[in-house]
C-alpha cells in the first residue's frame, strides 16, 4: 500500500500540486505534518488515578484515563475476576466456624408389646466436634492468604486491561492519522487532475499523462477506503475491550501522542519495582496460603475430640431420665492421613517454584521491555529531529526547482517519495514507542517515570 501511495504522490508533483497540500487533513480534522505534540504526562498505570473528565452516556471523544476508567469499569474480564474475588471471601467467612453441634433426637417402644406413648424411650442426643491442633485458624489463614491472592488476581488484571487499553487507544489514533493523511493524498489527487485537464486542453502535457493521474486518483480512493476499514476495525476492538460494542463507530481519540524524554531507569530501581507486581505478589500470597494448608494437612494427625451430652427417658427400666456425657476421638488404624500431607507438600513445592519461575519470567520481560523501548525511542527521536525536517527541507527544494525548471521530473518524485514515506514511518514509529513505553509501564508498574 505504502509503494501505491508513493506513486500517487509522484503524479501529483508531475501536476504541480503544492507541498503543504500532501499529509494535510480534511477540513476540520486535526493537521498531520509530522510535527511533535505536547507531551500527555499522565502514565495509564499511575496510582492513584488522575481524575479524568466523566465518561457520557455514549462515548465519543475519548482521553486515554477516562477510556481507562470505563475499561475498569465495565470491562468483561474485570468482572470475571471480581466475581472470584468474591467467592474467596466467601470461603474466608466459613473457613473461621467452628463445627456445627449436632442435635439427635429419637423415641421408641418402651417394652416390647406395649405401643402407649406415657412409656415411650426418649433419647436426645447434643454433640460437638471440638478441633485441635489449630486446625481452624490454620483453615482461616489459607482462606485469608488465597483471598490476597484473588485481590492481587484482580489487580493484574486491571494492569493487562489497562496495557490492553492503551494499545487500543492509540491504534485508534493511528489509524485516525492514517485516514486524515488518505484523504488530504485523495484531496491533493483531485486538485492535481482538475489541473491536468486545463493544462491538457491548454497542450501544456501529453494525454497519457492526464489518463495516468486518474488511474492514481482511482489508487488513492481505495487507499482512503481501506484507511477507513483500518480506522474501522480499531474502533471495534477498543470497543470491545469497553463492552460497548454498538457504540464503536463514535468513537475518537483525541489525546495527543506522546514525546520521548532522555532520562532512563536506574538497574537498583528495577529491582525494587519487580516485587511490587500484582502477578508476582499473588504468587507470593499463594505460597503462604499453601504453607499454611500443609500446616493443615498435618494437623489432621492430631485428634479431634467430640463431646457428646445425652439424655435419656426410660420410664420401664429407670423410672426417670439418664444424663450422660460422652467423649469420642478417632483411631487411626485405616487412614493416617499421610496421603493428605504428601500431596499438600507436593502443591507448596510447585507453588515456591512456580514462583521462581514467574520472577525469572518477568525479569527476562522487563530487560525485553527495556531494550524496546530504549530503541523505540531513539528511532523516534531521529524521525522527529532529523528524518521529518530533513524530507521536508528536500520536497520543498525540490518543488522550488522543478517549478524554475531547475531539475528533472524524476528529481522532484523522489523528493516526493521520501517525504509521504517518512510521513507514514513516522505514524508507525509513534505507535511503536507507545506501545512500548506502556508495555515497560505495565511490566514494572510505575507511578512517575519521566520519559
Amino acid at each position: 500500500m505504502i509503494d501505491r501511495a508513493i506513486r500517487l504522490l509522484a503524479v501529483i508533483a508531475s501536476c504541480g500540486a503544492v507541498i503543504p497540500a500532501i499529509g494535510q487533513p480534511a477540513t476540520g480534522a486535526t493537521p498531520f505534518n509530522g510535527a511533535p505534540t505536547p507531551f500527555h504526562r499522565a502514565s495509564p498505570f499511575a496510582k492513584p488515578v488522575i481524575q479524568a473528565e466523566p465518561i457520557d452516556a455514549s462515548l465519543g471523544a475519548l482521553t486515554l484515563h477516562n477510556t481507562i476508567d470505563a475499561g475498569l469499569a465495565q470491562n468483561r474480564d474485570v468482572q470475571i475476576a471480581r466475581a472470584a474475588l468474591t467467592a474467596a471471601k466467601g470461603i474466608l467467612v466459613n473457613a473461621g466456624k467452628r463445627p456445627n453441634p449436632m442435635l439427635t433426637v429419637g423415641a421408641g417402644p418402651g417394652l416390647i408389646g406395649r405401643y402407649q406413648p406415657r412409656d415411650a424411650d426418649v433419647l436426645v442426643n447434643v454433640s460437638q466436634l471440638v478441633e485441635r491442633g489449630n486446625k481452624r485458624e490454620l483453615r482461616s489463614e489459607v482462606a485469608s492468604l488465597a483471598a490476597d491472592a484473588a485481590q492481587f488476581d484482580i489487580e493484574d488484571i486491571f494492569r493487562q486491561v489497562r496495557l490492553a487499553l492503551a494499545n487500543a487507544y492509540f491504534a485508534v489514533k493511528q489509524a485516525q492519522d492514517y485516514v486524515n493523511l488518505a484523504q488530504a493524498t485523495r484531496n491533493a489527487f483531485a486538485r492535481s487532475r482538475e489541473a491536468a485537464e486545463l493544462r491538457l486542453k491548454a497542450g501544456d502535457i501529453a494525454r497519457v499523462d492526464l489518463i495516468r493521474l486518474r488511474v492514481e486518483e482511482g489508487r488513492s480512493e481505495n487507499e482512503l477506503l481501506q484507511a477507513h476499514t483500518d480506522l474501522a476495525v480499531a474502533q471495534v476492538m477498543l470497543a470491545t475491550l469497553l463492552a460497548r460494542e454498538q457504540e464503536a463507530p463514535s468513537i475518537r481519540a483525541v489525546d495527543p501522542w506522546p514525546v520521548p524524554g532522555d532520562s532512563m531507569l536506574q538497574s537498583d530501581r528495577i529491582e525494587a519495582l519487580v516485587d511490587k507486581r500484582p502477578d508476582i505478589r499473588a504468587a507470593i500470597a499463594r505460597v503462604h496460603s499453601l504453607e499454611a494448608a500443609f500446616g493443615l494437612a498435618k494437623a489432621q494427625r492430631i485428634r479431634d475430640v467430640n463431646v457428646a451430652v445425652i439424655a435419656e427417658r426410660n420410664l420401664p427400666a429407670n423410672g426417670g431420665t439418664t444424663l450422660v456425657v460422652q467423649l469420642s476421638m478417632p483411631i487411626f488404624i485405616n487412614n493416617d492421613y499421610f496421603g493428605d500431607i504428601v500431596r499438600a507438600e507436593a502443591e507448596l513445592t510447585s507453588a515456591q517454584i512456580n514462583l521462581e519461575k514467574l520472577r525469572s519470567n518477568v525479569h527476562a520481560d522487563v530487560d525485553r521491555a527495556l531494550a524496546q523501548f530504549e530503541s523505540a525511542r531513539q528511532q523516534l527521536m531521529r524521525f522527529e529531529a532529523q528524518m521529518l525536517p530533513d524530507a521536508l527541507s528536500a520536497s520543498q527544494a525540490a518543488e522550488f526547482a522543478y517549478k524554475k525548471g531547475g531539475i528533472p521530473l524524476t528529481d522532484l518524485l523522489d523528493a516526493r517519495r521520501q517525504l509521504y514515506a517518512t510521513q507514514r514511518e513516522l505514524l508507525e514509529s509513534r505507535k511503536a514507542f507507545v506501545n512500548a513505553r506502556t508495555r515497560l509501564e505495565s511490566t514494572l508498574i510505575e507511578t512517575d517515570f519521566r520519559w
